[in-house]
């Protein structure tokens, strides 16, 4: 069986991977099927963030995420 699965990001357009796998750019709605996962919400200028979650059939799984800008470091000579 089959469920929903809703992923938010205050960012927009955050890259996002299930698996490692490439599945598209944030918000997100999707259907997957229950099980065991890793997600991994990305963007260049922020830090990777990396959830293990398990998607279960009790309603729509929902994940709010903020990322935090890298912070730019000067090399002084």
């Amino acid at each position: 069986m089959a469920l929903r699965f809703l992923l938010i990001v205050r960012q927009k357009n955050q890259e996002f991977f299930l698996n490692n796998k490439y599945i598209g750019t944030t918000p997100y709605y999707g259907i997957f099927e229950p099980g065991d996962y890793i997600l991994t919400i990305s963007k260049a200028g922020y830090e990777t963030k990396e959830l293990r979650s398990q998607f279960t059939e009790n309603g729509i799984n929902k994940y709010y995420v903020e990322l935090n800008e890298t912070k730019k470091s000067w090399l002084v000579y």
